[in-house]
């Protein structure tokens, strides 16, 4: 078995505003009154979708006639923005709405969505085995029930706070939670021997992230 290297930096100094828990997650916290505030914004299905519809129409212009367009798209859709925009406020939204919208246009549907589906179309007539190989390797790697414990214990503890962002939390856990990082690092490892350290990290910062925002869908304010 491979021996973890060295994987996070410890020597930051601690966010003052967020507690650690014990390793050994006793004194597990009661979230029942919990209010959690929405740090991911969601776009209500009406907007979404009016938006989707745009970037289908335009995702062939250039970047002049897209901008054009989108000026225009936003001048037809007033009404729908102004209502989107007050309804987000409402749930602590401060950002610049037309910047979101358009960022949901151009780089979720166009060039993420439209434009991976057209490349994974272009590869399916000459698909590589091997590489297929490699990435149904990497679906399967999976962590510890402890380790999530331990993600979920350092959560509860903070999870009112309105410092603690997801950022900020995850930051938090990779200073002071490094012995049970490397831990199950290793744990990975025995079950997967090629897999690099950097891999290893990118999937327990996937699994935090996801296990931050299963406490904020659960316990944050609801977004309608």
């Amino acid at each position: 078995m491979n021996t973890p290297t060295e994987t996070v930096n410890t020597n930051s100094h601690n966010d003052t505003n967020i507690t650690n828990l014990p390793n050994n997650n006793e004194d597990r916290v009661d979230l029942t009154n919990v209010k959690v505030p929405v740090f991911r914004f969601k776009l209500s299905n009406n907007v979404f979708d009016n938006i989707r519809e745009f970037a289908r129409i335009h995702q062939h212009d250039d970047r002049v006639t897209f901008k054009e367009s989108w000026e225009k798209w936003t001048d037809d859709n007033n009404t729908l923005i102004d209502n989107e925009t007050q309804r987000l406020s409402d749930i602590g939204f401060g950002s610049n709405m037309n910047e979101k919208l358009f960022r949901t246009a151009k780089y979720y549907f166009v060039k993420k969505t439209f434009n991976t589906n057209e490349n994974n179309n272009d590869n399916n007539s000459s698909a590589d085995t091997n590489a297929d190989a490699e990435n149904n390797k990497k679906k399967y790697v999976t962590i510890s029930s402890n380790f999530l414990n331990c993600i979920s214990g350092q959560i509860e503890k903070n999870i009112g706070n309105n410092s603690f962002t997801p950022a900020k939390g995850y930051k938090h856990f990779i200073e002071n939670f490094n012995d049970n990082i490397n831990q199950e690092i290793a744990l990975i490892k025995n079950k997967n021997p090629d897999i690099s350290n950097d891999d290893c990290n990118l999937k327990i910062k996937k699994t935090y992230k996801n296990k931050f925002y299963q406490y904020t869908n659960k316990y944050g304010i609801k977004q309608t």
